[in-house]
């Protein structure tokens, strides 16, 4: 069972998904946190950000984006941008200079057709990236993209992280048995022995396909996998297993249990948009016992960040929209990523309308006009990094 890119992209705006230890646990055993969504604030990035750096992205001449839908740091100095039009992955160091790309598109050995998702490893220094439509991972060297290995891969895979040489941690949305409503979803694969092996975690129909496939998180040499059944649950990730560390509820906006249940996709949709929020756990960051999180009731249009601690007595801070002073951004600024301990965003040119009597009252709004000045042409975007201040 496969959903298209345009129908994920809508519904990736609800939730997501993953998660769990390979031996069933109470999720009431974890310590709760509770977050009022209803306290959501906009604010300025200088107000709830520090260690902000901002960078033109160095391509080479004559070279364009098609779309960035994801970043993925590697080894703490390198950034990796899946272009999913042009099916390229671009490297770049952490200030936006070009080192190399993949574009090994074909059906022979190294090639792809497409790429639905990507890891690195951090230990080999290997780059891996699951071809969809040709059922295989595929192994380069970095950062040279040098071709090492394929292997087929006997399952349709929506997420994928390498947790060693031979392990990754996987999500796949196909059916388990035939079953329209319940699908295998996250699992260990072992390359070495090409065999899968299930882990015990909600994989009924609206966990997986009405997740936003992209779970996973590297920070602070360790990987990060969440689950939204019920409670938003926050897992740790090693070669066998994935342990339950904190448990999110959002109050009354918390998705009750019997949406999960439900296996009507419009339906679900429509009550959460009114009704629920939803975990988006692509932005996980974590820094001195914090990490925080974007929410979504359904609707692109309602969206805030929840920063929160992971001590369950502390009280979160939640973000409803981050803004520059004197520039208006057309589209929200969301990260795409994390490198550092930092989030990492694209700024486009074109999407940002200026004021530039209030740009003075800012230097770091001063410090972005300038790189959206210099940038080579109005495609091309600027990288803006940031660290959320937890106090």
């Amino acid at each position: 069972m496969k959903i298209n890119r345009s129908t994920l992209v809508i519904y990736s705006m609800l939730l997501f998904t993953l998660g769990t230890s390979c031996t069933e646990t109470d999720s009431f055993d974890i310590p709760l946190v509770s977050i009022d969504v209803s306290k959501a604030k906009v604010c300025y990035l200088e107000d709830i950000a520090k260690n902000i750096e901002c960078y033109n992205l160095e391509l080479p001449t004559d070279y364009y984006f098609g779309e960035i839908v994801d970043i993925l740091p590697h080894q703490d100095s390198l950034l990796l941008f899946h272009d999913y039009y042009t099916k390229q992955i671009h490297l770049f160091n952490a200030q936006g200079k070009y080192i190399n790309h993949l574009n090994r598109q074909g059906r022979g050995p190294g090639e792809y057709l497409d790429i639905e998702a990507f890891t690195t490893n951090q230990t080999t220094n290997q780059l891996t990236v699951y071809d969809h439509l040709g059922q295989k991972l595929v192994t380069y060297a970095l950062p040279d993209f040098k071709f090492v290995k394929q292997q087929r891969i006997p399952k349709s895979l929506m997420a994928l992280t390498a947790l060693s040489e031979d392990v990754f941690f996987t999500v796949s949305d196909e059916d388990e048995g035939m079953q329209s409503t319940v699908c295998d979803g996250a699992a260990f694969y072992n390359a070495k022995k090409n065999e899968f092996i299930t882990c015990d975690i909600p994989n009924d129909y609206i966990t997986v396909n009405l997740s936003y496939p992209r779970t996973l998180s590297y920070t602070d040499q360790k990987y990060y996998y969440a689950c939204p059944y019920e409670y938003s649950t926050l897992y740790e990730l090693n070669e066998k297993e994935a342990t339950p560390i904190l448990n999110f509820h959002f109050g009354n906006k918390n998705m009750p249990k019997k949406l999960w249940q439900n296996n009507d996709a419009l339906a679900f949709e429509e009550i959460v948009e009114d009704n629920a929020y939803a975990l988006m756990p692509q932005y996980f960051l974590k820094q001195d016992s914090m990490c925080s999180f974007f929410f979504f009731n359904g609707s692109p249009q309602h969206s805030c960040m929840a920063i929160s601690p992971m001590r369950a007595n502390a009280t979160p801070k939640v973000i409803e929209q981050i803004k520059l002073k004197g520039i208006k951004t057309l589209i929200e600024i969301k990260p795409l990523g994390v490198l550092n301990n930092k989030y990492v965003c694209l700024l486009y040119p074109y999407q940002c309308k200026i004021d530039k009597e209030a740009i003075l009252e800012s230097p770091v709004s001063q410090m972005i006009y300038e790189k959206l000045q210099q940038t080579q042409d109005e495609g091309t975007p600027i990288l803006l990094l940031f660290q959320p201040k937890f106090n």
